[in-house]
């Protein structure tokens, strides 16, 4: 089982009885983090998307991210969709995870008050295997005069039930949310700031293990996540403290083999959309 904050798929587990946590291991198609240029965002502001996906069998995959502001009950069409085109509202993602030309709804300036400080749209992501959705294809060449337009809207409005039609391997489809505000820049929320990170490449023995110290700033209380694609780490989480460290370890295993090598992810959130990450290696000796 799996929860989401802040839009990173999180593993319920917290703790390894003296072992890796089996949901840090990540061993098909899955996007890790979508984390925008910043976490709190004005009606009408450009931004950019930088999404952190491991695809352990190296075979590719196609993404599309979108932005959709609901406008009423799930299926209800998104705010987007009332501008008539997909300039603004998807983007695809190229081939070092960034989605380009995304815009908040400048709409979103009428609903915001003193009484509604701040209200959230929803990034969506959607990535496959190569030639698996074609909504991705279909996004990036739709017009409002194209006759799938409105099955379009549809299915970029409610993603979850257009998911449920497509393979259940090599598919991922992953939310996360967007805070938008009339607040100043100073006094939005901020990515938290990774201030020393591990070196690239963690070598480790067979069965053995390594800590991976970070030291972390942020305003808010932070927690950090480790994901591999061997082995596993010994939590699924753990806290910053309050001298801004974390020490997340790797667990390779007894069954890993010599030579073998493993894509490491880390990422840490303030659980209100704030995201760093830290993206590795390793290598069993």
């Amino acid at each position: 089982m799996v929860r989401r904050i802040a839009g990173v798929v999180l593993a319920l587990s917290a703790v390894a009885c003296g072992g890796p946590v089996e949901e840090t291991l990540v061993p098909e198609l899955r996007v890790l983090a979508a984390i925008p240029d910043v976490p709190e965002a004005a009606p009408g502001e450009g931004l950019g998307v930088q999404v952190t996906a491991i695809d352990p069998d190296d075979a590719g995959y196609d993404a599309l991210v979108w932005l959709c502001t609901p406008t009423g009950p799930p299926g209800a069409p998104c705010l987007e969709a009332t501008s008539g085109t997909t300039d603004g509202w998807t983007a695809r993602v190229d081939e070092t995870g960034r989605a380009e030309g995304l815009t908040v709804p400048a709409a979103l300036a009428g609903v915001l008050s003193d009484e509604v400080p701040e209200v959230q749209t929803t990034v969506w992501v959607l990535t496959c295997a190569p030639g698996l959705c074609p909504l991705i294809d279909r996004a990036a060449a739709a017009t409002d005069a194209d006759s799938g337009w409105d099955q379009l809207v549809t299915d970029l409005s409610d993603p979850a039930a257009h998911a449920r039609e497509l393979p259940l391997e090599g598919v991922a489809l992953t939310r996360r949310s967007l805070v938008v505000s009339m607040r100043s820049e100073d006094a939005r929320n901020q990515h938290p700031r990774f201030t020393r990170t591990p070196d690239a490449v963690q070598r480790v023995a067979v069965g053995g293990e390594v800590t991976l110290d970070f030291d972390v700033e942020d305003d808010e209380t932070v927690d950090v996540y480790g994901y591999t694609t061997l082995g596993g780490f010994d939590a699924s989480f753990v806290t910053v403290s309050d001298l801004g460290y974390a020490d997340p370890t790797w667990i390779v295993g007894e069954d890993a083999e010599s030579g073998q090598r493993a894509e490491l992810v880390v990422i840490a959130s303030d659980g209100r959309g704030g995201e760093v990450l830290w993206r590795g290696s390793g290598e069993v000796e």
